[in-house]
């Protein structure tokens, strides 16, 4: 059943005068209607020019025109009341059949032109068909109305969008295009209207430009929900042949088989995916963990290298709190060291201990960056970490190692292989004298150029570079302030991670004590312990020494020995210490008369020995004389006035051999002689006794 309601405060209008609805009927036509539920006010309008003012000022839910009324044809009133159809409920009010106004083809004709909703005929006035016709023609209108409000926004809506919008009605007829769909499709918007999908000028084409069909809005919600349209690599040919990448969405209308068509270009976001797969590769290939978050510290980015230090594939890191898969060992701490940097606009950096996945923790070189938009609004934290845990052990080892080396008493430098100082520790300030200001960024020939001859430093460096280590290398130092210092040098080269050699480090050390603590022993090793004077085990060096000399310039030597006659009564009678005082004696009166290249040792017991180089039997007579008239004098030894006489025996090469074992033993000979012709005299070996001698 057909309510015959209308819409609430509504107006009608009714066109008669004197037509074919008389006075009478006219009031029964306001009346019924007035009674209709809804209807506010029936306005009458006596001729069709005063209908044609009623209806150019305002709106009415319907209006009845009698057919009969004289005017009504007239193209003026004609053009109004067609375009008050659009949106008023028009009911003709018709004659009986054969009388005036009655149906025939001038009605049928306006019926067609005016779009009317109905006709009543004058016998049916007071039947309720004219109420059904007043409330059909008015809920008509209404919903024209509507559907004109609604289509007037969403062309608004359309025009003012940044995606072209296409509406396709129920049979795929294009009802309306935005401006910028008509921009991508290469065709004026008004073109397009009525025109059918399968007529279209455009067409769809995929990623090789090859057309995709989509002819109907089945295919074209189908589409719609292609992989091809959602990422954008779907094409749009125009009319001109262009074709523009876009996103396609369509939306079905609701209450009918439209589609509306969203069309947005994607281009940019293709660049802007191409930019963000090239940054992704890129930090991809960082040797460092990145780790990228949304600013509520979700993950939204992992790289292979997090991937490793971590334990998370990025398939379990992404989507996950980034407190989790990067846990620090004091998370507290450090959530609160990055809100505080990030809420003051800068990055946070520094070391932290982190766990990984199975637990281990390791320590770690963090950087958290945040990242803004063009409006300051944070979009993102970048956080770069790497494992420093080598770097942390090797650091401390380095400390211990400074530790170690300053504090040591050795001279510990090193310097690269120009020979410029690069480190220089306390104990080389201590043995040298320049501080380590002084003395870094020096040549060693600036610092050692009174200690060390050029050729021999560039030869000690040169070692070095070639790999080599140079040990406990002795010479005498020159200190800062012109003082020396024994010192042993121990060079090494320092190897980079490749092996090469790269610098080389020096140790010196003090050596003074050591040296003559080693001369001391050399001394006692080689010395009387009584006179000072050389002893056998030198003698004999000597003896060598001067022989080989001799060989080289061809000259003789000769070897005088001495023996102090009747010594063993001066121990016997005066004790030993008396004979110690006259041996020392003695070797000062032999060490006084010989020359300064001749060796005087004391042989043993009261026996002395004079090595003479370069030395005739002419000139050892001479020295024999000088030692004979040096031990005269009376010695006060032990406050006992002593007198000393001397037996000595004289060999000289040639004639002999030069033979040191030789020589001592014909000495020794000539001795024996000397004291068995009556002591206190000299004796040549090999030759006969002169004079009182």
């Amino acid at each position: 059943m057909v309510s015959r309601a209308i819409p609430h405060g509504s107006d009608v209008l009714l066109v008669a005068g004197s037509g074919l609805v008389s006075s009478g009927e006219a009031d029964h036509v306001v009346a019924t209607v007035e009674a209709m539920p809804g209807v506010a006010s029936v306005h009458r309008a006596g001729s069709p020019i005063q209908s044609t003012e009623l209806l150019s000022g305002r709106t009415f839910a319907t209006v009845l025109v009698d057919l009969a009324l004289p005017g009504v044809a007239s193209r003026p009133v004609l053009d109004v009341l067609r375009h008050a159809a659009d949106s008023t409920g028009l009911v003709l009010l018709a004659g009986a059949p054969g009388g005036p106004g009655a149906p025939g083809r001038d009605v049928d004709r306006m019926v067609v032109e005016l779009c009317a909703d109905d006709v009543v005929l004058r016998e049916e006035l007071g039947s309720r068909h004219l109420v059904r016709a007043v409330a059909a023609a008015s809920r008509r209108a209404r919903t024209s109305r509507e559907h004109a409000l609604l289509r007037d926004r969403s062309a608004a809506l359309a025009a003012g969008s940044t995606d072209g919008l296409v509406v396709l009605s129920d049979g795929g007829s294009v009802e309306t295009v935005n401006d910028v769909a008509a921009r991508y499709l290469g065709v004026v918007g008004r073109r397009l209207r009525g025109l059918r999908l399968s007529r279209a000028p455009w067409t769809f084409v995929d990623r090789e430009d090859r057309e995709v069909p989509a002819r109907d809005c089945d295919a074209l919600l189908a589409l719609a929900g292609s992989e091809l349209a959602g990422n954008g690599h779907l094409g749009v040919r125009s009319a001109t042949g262009v074709v523009t990448r876009v996103f396609l969405s369509a939306t079905p209308v609701e209450g009918s088989q439209g589609v509306v068509l969203s069309l947005r270009v994607s281009q940019t976001e293709l660049a802007l995916a191409d930019a963000v797969r090239f940054q992704a590769g890129l930090l991809s290939g960082i040797r460092q963990a990145v780790v990228v978050t949304d600013p509520a510290a979700d993950v939204v980015f992992w790289n292979p290298a997090a991937e490793q230090l971590y334990g998370w594939s990025a398939e379990e890191a992404i989507g996950r709190p980034v407190m989790e898969v990067t846990p620090s060992v004091d998370p507290a701490q450090q959530a609160r060291n990055i809100a505080e940097a990030v809420g003051q606009g800068r990055a946070w950096g520094g070391d932290d201990v982190l766990r990984r996945r199975d637990g281990s923790e390791f320590q770690a070189l963090v950087s958290v960056a945040p990242v803004y938009d063009d409006r300051r609004s944070l979009v993102a934290l970048i956080g770069v970490s790497a494992d420093i845990t080598a770097r942390k052990r090797a650091e401390q080892e380095a400390r211990e190692l400074s530790a170690i080396v300053e504090s040591t008493a050795d001279a510990v430098l090193t310097h690269d292989l120009d020979g410029v100082v690069r480190t220089w520790n306390e104990g080389a300030r201590r043995l040298f004298g320049w501080s380590a200001e002084e003395a870094v960024g020096q040549h060693l020939g600036q610092l050692f150029a009174a200690s060390l001859e050029p050729d021999e430093l560039r030869f000690g460096i040169a070692l070095v570079t070639r790999g080599e280590v140079v040990r406990d290398h002795q010479q005498v130092g020159v200190r800062h302030d012109g003082s020396e210092v024994d010192i042993a040098l121990t060079a090494s080269p320092i190897l980079d991670e490749r092996g090469d050699v790269a610098a080389a480090s020096v140790i010196a050390r003090d050596v003074s004590e050591r040296r003559r603590l080693q001369q001391q022993l050399h001394h006692q090793a080689t010395h009387d312990a009584l006179t000072g004077l050389p002893n056998r085990v030198l003698l004999q060096d000597r003896l060598e020494h001067t022989l080989a000399t001799s060989a080289r310039t061809e000259t003789p030597v000769a070897v005088l020995f001495i023996d102090l006659d009747e010594f063993k009564q001066v121990n016997d009678v005066h004790g030993h210490l008396v004979g110690d005082e006259l041996l020392v004696e003695v070797a000062r009166r032999l060490t006084a008369v010989t020359r300064p290249a001749d060796t005087v040792s004391r042989f043993g017991g009261d026996e002395f020995v004079v090595v003479c180089g370069d030395t005739d039997v002419t000139a050892a007579e001479q020295i024999a004389a000088r030692i004979e008239d040096a031990c005269r004098p009376v010695v006060h030894a032990g406050g006992q006035p002593l007198q000393l006489r001397t037996s000595i025996g004289v060999a000289v090469t040639p004639p002999l051999e030069p033979d040191g074992a030789l020589l001592m033993r014909c000495a020794d000979a000539a001795l024996y002689q000397a004291k068995a012709a009556g002591r206190a005299r000299c004796r040549v070996y090999g030759s006969e006794p002169a004079g009182g001698r």
